[in-house]
């Protein structure tokens, strides 16, 4: 028997129960936005997480982001469905990440790809502006730096496909 893809309706007949669910049993992995300005890089990056079932975002540094129209509008909403919160410095984002493991998706001297890193607890991490990077107060607080190789010539990529790639990944291996 061949399967079908379900329509928008059949998909959304337990909606408020998966969303009941999903609220109650987030995955234990967080996220960190350091800083970042495009509003089609969060939004993405939203809707990576809510796929992720994240636990939470944190936007460091990073005021006035729901009032973005784009940001709503791309988003599709997700920001209702994944805790976020904004925090404005170091010290907030240390009470906050008390009991995770904290990663920096960045490449540096002592980063290794992201295929290598293994979790062992729940973990949360840190992505930073699309030029600057992971801020280097952030980068401290990092226990690991993971980047993801680039085996052509371009030496970066995307901040929202970058961490999709890096979340989902990171997900895989505490799951199992």
């Amino acid at each position: 028997m061949r399967n079908r893809q379900l329509n928008f309706r059949e998909e959304r007949v337990d909606a408020k129960r998966r969303i009941e669910f999903i609220k109650n049993n987030p995955h234990p992995i967080s996220l960190v936005l350091d800083g970042l300005s495009n509003p089609r890089n969060i939004a993405s990056i939203f809707r990576i997480a809510e796929a992720a079932r994240v636990k939470c975002i944190y936007g460091y540094q990073m005021p006035g982001l729901e009032k973005e129209k784009k940001f709503t509008r791309i988003s599709r909403n997700t920001i209702d469905l994944v805790p976020f919160k904004v925090l404005e410095n170091v010290e907030q984002l240390k009470l906050c990440l008390t009991e995770m493991k904290i990663v920096a998706l960045e490449i540096t001297d002592t980063s290794i790809p992201y295929m290598e890193y293994h979790p062992e607890k729940e973990c949360c991490l840190i992505i930073g502006n699309e030029k600057n990077g992971v801020r280097p107060e952030l980068l401290q607080l990092a226990e690991t730096c993971i980047h993801i190789p680039m085996y052509g010539l371009n030496t970066s990529m995307n901040v929202a496909v970058a961490t999709g790639i890096a979340t989902f990944s990171i997900l895989e291996k505490i799951l199992k």
